[in-house]
């Protein structure tokens, strides 16, 4: 309030300083201050002074009577904005968008917690489901699909030679030879 106090009286000074001087220097018959003026010898020359004197005084009144309606305007127009101010609740747009932001990172922490929740939580269920599931499909299904898959390769024939050495080692057991020597020896006993 001390601001707007000191420019009202710094207008007022520019206002009205110039024109007490001037009103001076006019009341002195325009000299300047502290300089004497020659005597006024007639009386008609003192009233056409008067005159002058009195027409400049008007004049300056009606000059101060329009500055001080405009003064009067400018302290109007200044309260009314020092009351927009002080009654505002103070949510402008900064305000407004600090609580947006507050607000969606308060919003993102919850669903992050929540998340963290159900995954754990998802994550027991996800491992129980699954441990379910493969005792389910090796009680159940593995045998019957393993065994169909082993009589399609054996009647294609491509077991024949593990077949073959598995059947030696079970019955040589641990006995070493050149399995091409069996296999070449049984070939001719059945030739001969």
């Amino acid at each position: 309030m001390n601001k707007v106090s000191y420019f009202y009286l710094l207008l007022l000074l520019t206002c009205f300083v110039p024109h007490a001087v001037n009103a001076q220097t006019a009341a002195n018959g325009g000299s300047l201050l502290g300089t004497s003026t020659p005597a006024v010898s007639t009386y008609t020359e003192n009233k056409v002074h008067e005159g002058k004197v009195n027409k400049n005084k008007y004049l300056k009144y009606q000059k101060l009577l329009v500055l001080n309606s405009l003064v009067n305007d400018q302290k109007k127009q200044i309260q009314s904005m020092q009351d927009k101010i002080e009654n505002s609740n103070g949510l402008n747009f900064a305000v407004w968008t600090g609580i947006l932001l507050a607000s969606v990172a308060v919003i993102l922490t919850v669903l992050g917690i929540v998340m963290a929740l159900f995954s754990f939580l998802g994550y027991k269920k996800m491992i129980n489901s699954a441990q379910d599931a493969a005792t389910k499909i090796s009680t159940e299904k593995a045998p019957v699909v393993t065994e169909s898959v082993l009589l399609k390769l054996i009647d294609q024939g491509n077991f024949y030679a593990v077949i073959f050495s598995v059947v030696q080692k079970v019955t040589y057991r641990g006995i070493e030879f050149s399995s091409g020597d069996m296999l070449e020896d049984n070939k001719q006993e059945g030739v001969e």
